[in-house]
């Protein structure tokens, strides 16, 4: 009888083989899915209020623009268009084209038409290289 009850103390209980599920890790996932959307919130206010910059003249716009459109520079353009109380966010691309006082500007996959009197700020963005060249040896 003795024996019986030695082994029994040394038997090892597994609690997954008798059918008990742990939702302690569950739990926890939660836990940090939410922090993790607050997170990803807290950065999209962050992005969203862009600071205002300072007006360039208009020549100096006019030169920028000119450049992206000759040789394919990206650039940022900053409208003067508040909204709530914020600027827009700071529109990115390339300049296609022009027509007046009419900008076109490929963004991603759509074009954007801006008024010229509109723009506040333009900056070109520096261009990385995609290549290595070869070097001389």
């Amino acid at each position: 009888m003795e024996k019986v009850q030695s082994e029994e103390k040394n038997k090892r209980i597994s609690p997954f083989k008798e059918g008990y599920q742990d939702r302690k890790m569950a739990k926890w996932q939660g836990f940090i899915l939410s922090d993790h959307s607050d997170l990803i919130h807290q950065e999209k206010e962050q992005q969203i209020k862009p600071i205002a910059k300072e007006k360039q003249p208009l020549s100096t716009i006019s030169d920028y623009l000119h450049r992206s459109f000759a040789y394919g520079h990206q650039l940022t353009v900053q409208l003067d268009f508040i909204v709530d109380g914020l600027y827009e966010p700071d529109i990115i691309g390339v300049v296609t084209g022009f027509d007046n006082q009419l900008i076109y500007i490929q963004a991603n996959e759509e074009s954007i038409v801006i008024d010229l009197s509109l723009v506040l700020h333009v900056e070109l963005l520096p261009s990385s290289k995609w290549f290595a060249p070869d070097k001389a040896t």
